[in-house]
């Protein structure tokens, strides 16, 4: 991590602990390999026997990021520091021992610190104790966002997943007070053959949402914790951030008699002007609520060619190509200069939010695929010592990203 912020810029410790001999050896392991060989990793129940202390009190972190065992059961028997789970106590069976690795996370937070954590849909709905465990969570105002992930997405588990994110009590910043992010990214995803995973555009659309932190259609939104009263405390994702698409339309007089109604189309006039297509381009007026495809088009293969001649679909296309080639010009030399400045990640973040504010505009893509560009293209190229970052305009075409 610190070499990608351009060596030794900040003093960072790492703490670990699990109860699985072969997971903290394969921790160990993996941080002697990155050259971390200072991490404090300890082999034992969390829950039970936290063993990172400081003067025999639990020792407090800035950030704790963790993914913790799905519905495990524990044990109250000879459990330590059991102040720690101050909203209430899971069953001891059943399998519902979530919320309290959440507490315990919670309870080591420092005044300013902030947590991530891997937890199955149940915590966010389940009644009883988990329910009272919930409300005081939100009600002390720590929940500070939920975001929904696919099923198949994490090793070891083929049920959908969420993240939490907590922050230690009075750290929320004051204008994310009282509220919490849905953000619903269970269609954002990749299907591999054995496993599902969220290529760069769709880590950088959450991280991007969650930033922002405001609506967006059928893709987060956010709640109060006065909404989440009146819903008694249920945090279902779905409920506030709906993806669903809408029903698709039918119209049985053009199913019958053929045609396309021009409310359909009407319904897609910002996508069409977005791209500079003209209805004419395609369609001629039958009467005056249908219309019906231009007679010449007698080959489904040449609707994509009448498209692309278009004349506002050229134009669109030339702004977007002067629009990228004077973005280029203005910050490639920073990337030029990086073997000397070695900011990696701070150069990342200047070419996308330069990328997003520059392409945004030309309305084309929406913000979030605009970045989605640049997060892929890092991805790809972060190994290659010349990448050619032009050739990604013409990707954009061929992976299909416009249209």
């Amino acid at each position: 991590m610190w070499k990608r912020h351009g060596g030794n810029c900040f003093n960072l410790s790492l703490y670990g602990q699990d109860n699985n001999g072969g997971v903290w050896s394969m921790c160990k392991m993996n941080m002697i390999l990155h050259g971390i060989a200072g991490a404090d990793i300890q082999n034992d129940d969390v829950l039970a026997s936290p063993l990172h202390l400081d003067g025999g009190e639990l020792m407090r972190f800035d950030r704790v990021i963790t993914n913790p065992p799905f519905s495990q059961n524990y044990s109250k028997d000879g459990m330590k520091f059991a102040e720690r789970f101050r909203y209430g106590f899971c069953p001891e069976t059943g399998k519902k021992g979530d919320l309290m690795f959440l507490q315990h996370m919670l309870a080591v937070l420092r005044t300013n610190g902030m947590m991530a954590t891997v937890m199955p849909h149940g915590v966010l709905f389940r009644g009883g104790a988990e329910k009272e465990i919930r409300k005081g969570i939100i009600e002390d105002d720590l929940l500070e966002a939920v975001i929904g992930f696919p099923s198949n997405l994490f090793y070891g588990t083929g049920i959908p997943a969420c993240v939490l994110v907590c922050r230690a009590k009075g750290a929320k910043p004051d204008e994310r007070k009282d509220k919490i992010l849905f953000i619903n990214g269970d269609a954002e995803f990749h299907a591999g053959r054995a496993q599902n995973y969220l290529k760069p555009e769709h880590i950088e659309k959450i991280t991007s949402a969650f930033d922002a932190f405001e609506d967006i259609p059928g893709y987060a939104a956010v709640v109060t914790r006065e909404e989440l009263k009146s819903n008694d405390w249920n945090l279902n994702i779905r409920r506030y951030a709906d993806n669903a698409p809408p029903p698709e339309p039918h119209d049985v007089r053009a199913h019958l008699l053929g045609g396309i109604p021009k409310e359909e189309v009407e319904a897609k006039k910002d996508l069409l002007d977005a791209h500079g297509l003209k209805i004419s381009t395609m369609f001629l007026e039958r009467d005056e609520d249908y219309y019906d495809f231009d007679p010449t088009l007698t080959e489904r293969g040449n609707i994509k060619k009448r498209i692309e001649a278009g004349k506002g679909i050229q134009l669109k296309e030339i702004k977007l190509k002067n629009t990228f080639d004077q973005w280029w010009k203005k910050h490639k030399q920073s990337l030029i200069d990086l073997p000397d400045t070695k900011n990696l990640m701070g150069v990342r973040n200047d070419l996308l939010e330069a990328f997003v504010s520059d392409i945004t505009p030309v309305g084309l893509l929406d913000r979030f695929k605009v970045a989605g560009v640049i997060a892929t293209w890092w991805d790809e190229n972060k190994f290659v010592s010349k990448p050619s970052l032009p050739r990604v305009l013409g990707d954009w075409w061929t992976a299909g990203w416009i249209l």
